[in-house]
């Protein structure tokens, strides 16, 4: 029966998560080098993976609340970008009104000129 290789599942489980060996040693408070010795045991230390798997679920998290920042600051612009939209809708719109209203009083002015 084949034993399981914590060393090796360690490495594999670092190397798919978005950290480096240097964060994950950081968190442990060892140097890469004793983390790259990690790898090549069979056996780690319950309370090593635990700190270990604190740190992988700890960057997820911090990266996950980023992600929401930036979906929510992008759904904030969006609302901006469609209010100034609005606004200069609204702009036009009475741009438009001012120009019909003086081509009115143009050809009222013209129209009384010419029946003079």
């Amino acid at each position: 029966m084949d034993s399981i290789h914590m060393g090796k599942l360690l490495e594999r489980a670092i190397k798919r998560s978005s950290l480096t060996t240097l964060e994950v040693a950081e968190v442990l408070k060892i140097n890469r080098r004793t983390l790259y010795n990690l790898f090549n045991q069979n056996v780690i230390r319950e309370d090593t993976v635990s700190l270990i798997n604190q740190a992988l679920l700890s960057k997820v998290v911090v990266e996950n609340k980023v992600f929401a920042e930036n979906i929510e600051a992008s759904n904030t612009d969006n609302k901006e970008a469609s209010d100034d939209m609005d606004t200069n809708s609204d702009w036009k719109n009475k741009y438009i009104h001012l120009i019909k209203n003086y081509s009115e009083m143009i050809d009222d002015d013209h129209k009384e000129v010419n029946s003079n």
